[in-house]
């Protein structure tokens, strides 16, 4: 083994989220004929919303062996432990960020204006 550092053991959502933002940037880049700007504006405004999204997170993990389980934990007993919920600054001002300069890249990008 040329690695014998931390293994991860928690699923890391903001991380998977971003991928998925990425390859989908990436696959609708390709299947409709983008700019890069319009490519760029799109990967922004899924990022932004991606970041938003995994600002607030809880510190409490659901408890069970299966999807469904973890799900019927969130909704049944999560609410009687009340949590409190941690807040990144940092993601949620980058995600506003994000977002904004997606939209500003697309509207410089279009095509069509309105003159």
């Amino acid at each position: 083994m040329l690695f014998s550092g931390p293994s991860m053991k928690r699923f890391n959502f903001s991380t998977f989220a971003s991928l998925i933002a990425l390859a989908t940037s990436i696959t609708i880049f390709y299947l409709k004929p983008l700019t890069w700007p319009q490519g760029l504006s799109l990967f922004f405004n899924l990022e932004g919303t991606v970041l938003l999204a995994s600002s607030i997170s809880f510190s409490i993990v659901p408890i069970g062996n299966t999807l469904i389980e973890k799900i019927k934990w969130v909704f049944i007993e999560f609410p009687k432990y009340s949590s409190p919920p941690s807040f990144s600054v940092l993601k949620f001002y980058g995600g506003l960020l994000f977002i904004f300069f997606g939209s500003v890249i697309g509207v410089i990008s279009s095509k069509e204006c309105g003159r």
